[in-house]
């Protein structure tokens, strides 16, 4: 079993209405059989990819990490068994949750991602760590 601490800081002074200063903190317990951090260059012209193969049973999940470098051209949309996608990130974006929670959650098989296009290929850094 590992522990993978995530920390949260969101600040702005002069967001409208009301500023905003707020940090939170968690330890995720990774306890399952699959854990890694991997990078993919994802192609110029929309590319789908298989990232991982996954089914959520029960109460287990995947901690999930997606990020972009903020020198690329383009971004990407993750989703999961070709749908629809249900994350957009552009250059510099990153995203960090847990996919898959709950009791009788969907098998989440071929996690995809795909560029918006351009004329550069598209490192994604990503992180899957599951959680039973």
């Amino acid at each position: 079993m590992s522990t993978l601490t995530t920390l949260m800081q969101i600040s702005s002074e002069d967001l409208f209405p009301t500023p905003v200063d707020f940090t939170v903190s968690n330890d995720n317990t990774v306890d399952g059989n699959y854990s890694g951090f991997n990078t993919y260059n994802i192609g110029a012209t929309p590319t789908q990819l298989n990232i991982t193969t996954f089914t959520a049973t029960g109460t287990n999940a995947l901690y999930s990490y997606f990020a972009i470098g903020t020198a690329s051209a383009t971004g990407v949309f993750i989703g999961y068994e070709n749908q629809n996608p249900f994350l957009a990130l552009s250059p510099g974006d990153f995203a960090f949750f847990p996919l898959g929670q709950g009791t009788g959650a969907t098998a989440m098989s071929d996690i995809t991602a795909y560029s918006f296009g351009g004329s550069t290929s598209v490192p994604l850094t990503y992180f899957f760590g599951e959680k039973n």
